[in-house]
């Protein structure tokens, strides 16, 4: 059995409110309401398979000294993007913290 499993970096929740306000106003626009069972959040790894339990317990465990050893920063938006005709975007400046990521 395989599993698919990503990897995103939480925004703090002023952040997140306000990327979700702009998210549903983008849904109700559009009447497309895909993607919003997610939280607002920065992708650091796309999605990608792993075999096991094991292995999905061994990257969170990982993660967790990760996350536990990276400060906080900040982010900055560069504006808007697109996967084709269905998803928009928050584009992310490139930095030196992301890249380190």
């Amino acid at each position: 059995m395989s599993f698919t499993v990503g990897i995103g970096a939480l925004l703090d929740t002023k952040t997140s409110n306000t990327v979700r306000f702009l998210e549903l106003t983008a849904a109700d626009a559009t009447k497309n309401f895909d993607g919003l069972a997610q939280p607002p959040h920065i992708t650091v790894k796309r999605p990608f398979s792993v075999a096991s339990l094991e292995d999905i317990e061994k990257l969170q465990a990982l993660l967790e000294g990760l996350a536990q050893k990276t400060p906080a920063f900040n982010v900055h938006y560069s504006g808007m993007g697109s996967f084709g005709n269905s998803t928009l975007f928050l584009a992310v400046q490139s930095s030196k913290d992301l890249q380190h990521l």
